[in-house]
């Protein structure tokens, strides 16, 4: 069986997951295993379910086996990210007065 089959097999099972898990349960390195979820993806034969939180990269992907649209990654910015910085009152109110 190629990895591509085996990652296949392994998702059809029903359990969501995410490359790094398959990686480990298939016996594969993360990157080949993210690699090969990714052409997966992109041919159609699995999607992005969800994203899990993390800190360094924003979120990593979930997968599921089947045809579906992939979800977006969530925006770790805050929405008035484009507004000019406003220092507080109490901490700019001594260099404000001079």
């Amino acid at each position: 069986m190629t990895v591509k089959e085996r990652m296949l097999a392994l998702l059809s099972e029903g359990t969501p997951m995410l490359s790094i898990e398959m990686a480990k349960i298939l016996n594969i390195t993360k990157a080949s295993s993210s690699m090969t979820a990714k052409e997966l993806n992109e041919a159609g034969f699995i999607h992005v379910c969800e994203w899990r939180h993390n800190p360094k990269n924003g979120g990593n992907k979930v997968y599921a086996i089947g045809t579906g649209v992939d979800v977006v990654k969530p925006s770790l910015r805050s929405p008035n990210r484009n507004e000019p910085f406003k220092p507080h009152p109490d901490v700019a109110a001594a260099w404000m007065m001079k």
